[in-house]
């Protein structure tokens, strides 16, 4: 696309770029409604690039297409993954570092420099800004340089453009593709993202009443090990689970039969952000609507803002809840649980941490190593807080010995151990809450 040349019977040569404005002020001039329908605006360019006898390079429809999409869609760069996500099944995320440089970020594969740009900064800011004004949730504009907003559910775009971003730049972009996925035991102790006593003990902390809390960076692995460990509890039909997400919907936990009849209890709950506050449906106002609900569990799936202090409080009840956070190591869960509380609680900083240690006394840390593997670095009790700092035991930890370079890159050298042994309170909470005594006693 962006090396194409187009010329004209005299023999004048255009790049495509030349010949999008061409394109773009005929279609603002002779035919402005059609810049406003998508899906008209392609038969309307290629009429005017066959009225105009341009020798093209490519076939006609597609470099019409193309034109129409840089013209009133996602842009021709963007479409070529945005509309066909099904054909890229491993990208995760396109990130936009300015008007002319686009990184794709696969699972599978080293990260990939497009060649093709949009065609100016006020190109790039006018197409991210029109994929913010469809979602119907935001704008982006010279008052409102920031947004969040979903393309479509599973597709996060979080755009900055000038002033905080450069002029010259464009926009900062970075759309993430979200993929739900199940995942089994097997597939965990297969790749190595922890070892069996340490799945076998997160399912018992999950069916016997142990909150947890699971930290770590964006692709550590958070919610794969939490889907799998709540599709345990999700086969007991008797068992109701409610889910709060953000943007898509990555808990795979809805079973149905072959008629599409739900064979067990999953409200699967997603936000819809909105600039007016009535129809705002965040995951705090999503927590109060679980509360009226007779829920076994509740998953608020990550926690970024003031819903952690309604989180924590519901946890405190004795309701089953379990959730995902950002931070550096499993300890680290609770100081940033507590930050979070702040923005919706005046409560001491120290009486938050109290709150957040009963809430979760469990705190599950993952990593994505340098060997582009998994693992589960600690499972850790938290018993109490003493001097402002919380106390606490690890249960098992991943320790690194050494880190390899080879051929084929980075091998990390290192093993799952057993550190300590369960608190005698918790050892009470798992059997008070039905736990076999057979199956703590590897752990206690």
């Amino acid at each position: 696309m962006n090396t194409d040349r187009f010329t004209f019977p005299d023999g004048k040569s255009l790049t495509y770029w030349q010949l999008f404005e061409l394109v773009q002020q005929y279609v603002s001039a002779e035919n402005p409604q059609a810049a406003r329908k998508l899906g008209e605006l392609p038969a309307v360019v290629e009429r005017y690039l066959i009225n105009r006898r341009l020798e093209v390079n490519r076939p006609l429809p597609a470099v019409s297409a193309d034109l129409a999409e840089d013209m009133g869609g996602v842009s021709a760069v963007l479409a070529k993954y945005l509309n066909h996500l099904s054909d890229y099944p491993t990208l995760e995320e396109i990130n936009v570092n300015g008007w002319n440089s686009i990184v794709l970020k696969y699972t599978d594969r080293p990260d990939e420099w497009l060649q093709e740009t949009f065609l100016s900064p006020r190109h790039a800011f006018n197409i991210l800004a029109r994929l913010v004004s469809q979602s119907r949730t935001g704008v982006l504009n010279e008052t409102t340089p920031g947004a969040v907003s979903y393309i479509v559910e599973g597709v996060r775009n979080t755009v900055l453009a000038s002033p905080i971003a450069p002029k010259d730049a464009g926009v900062y972009a970075s759309i993430r593709i979200v993929r739900p996925q199940s995942v089994s035991g097997e597939k965990l102790l297969d790749e190595g993202e922890l070892s069996p006593d340490m799945l076998e003990l997160l399912v018992l902390f999950m069916l016997y009443g142990a909150n947890m809390v699971f930290s770590g960076k964006p692709r550590a692995g958070k919610t794969a090990l939490l889907n799998y460990l709540l599709s345990i509890v999700a086969k007991n039909r008797d068992v109701r689970i409610g889910t709060i997400e953000e943007g898509s919907r990555e808990l795979t936990l809805r079973r149905c039969d072959e008629n599409g009849r739900p064979t067990n209890q999953v409200l699967s709950l997603l936000t819809r952000p909105s600039d007016k506050p009535e129809q705002n449906y965040n995951p705090n106002k999503l927590l109060e609507y679980c509360l009226r609900y007779d829920l076994d569990y509740l998953i608020p799936q990550e926690m970024r803002s003031e819903e952690a202090y309604a989180a924590q409080e519901t946890a405190r009840t004795g309701m089953a809840v379990h959730t995902t956070i950002h931070c550096a190591h499993a300890k680290a869960a609770y100081p940033r649980i507590v930050t979070l509380c702040q923005q919706r609680s005046r409560e001491l900083a120290s009486t938050l941490l109290g709150y957040a240690v009963e809430a979760f006394p469990v705190s599950v840390h993952l990593k994505y190593m340098a060997d582009g593997k998994r693992r589960c670095m600690e499972i850790l009790e938290a018993e109490g807080v003493r001097n402002g700092v919380v106390q606490s035991r690890p249960l098992f930890r991943f320790a690194v010995k050494d880190n390899v370079k080879t051929e084929a890159g980075i091998r990390v050298v290192g093993q799952f151990e057993q550190a300590e042994r369960l608190s005698e309170p918790l050892q009470e909470t798992l059997l008070g809450n039905g736990a076999p005594l057979a199956a703590l006693q590897k752990f206690i």
